[in-house]
């Protein structure tokens, strides 16, 4: 029973994450007829070929700026605690080579 109910969520799950990705799909679509529209706005006032050049520079000066607001914030990020690392290397030791302690130990204290 339990199996037949997770094979149904999964089965709804993957029908979900499907329309996610072709919402994402339909949305790129859209964006690229907005950025035509503009060109033909555009090309109202000059030949086509500049407006396709103006829309083509501000969407690389775009580009250009999310670059480096992205890489600013991934150069602000700063390592991990080192407490945390190595509160994980130790349980990882613990769980490779045991703790050491026995049954007639108190467990309240570490060797």
């Amino acid at each position: 029973m339990a199996k037949r109910d997770l094979a149904e969520s999964g089965k709804k799950v993957g029908v979900g994450v499907g329309m996610f990705g072709l919402a994402g799909t339909l949305a790129l679509y859209g964006l690229a007829a907005l950025i035509a529209t503009a060109i033909l706005g555009i090309a109202e006032g000059v030949a086509p070929w500049i407006a396709a050049g103006i829309v083509t520079l501000v969407l690389f000066i775009a580009a250009g700026i999310a670059a480096v607001v992205g890489k600013g914030r991934i150069s602000h990020v700063t390592d991990a605690p080192h407490e945390r690392s190595d509160s994980v290397k130790a349980d990882v030791a613990a769980a490779r080579h045991g703790t050491g302690w026995t049954d007639g130990d108190a467990h309240d204290e570490r060797p």
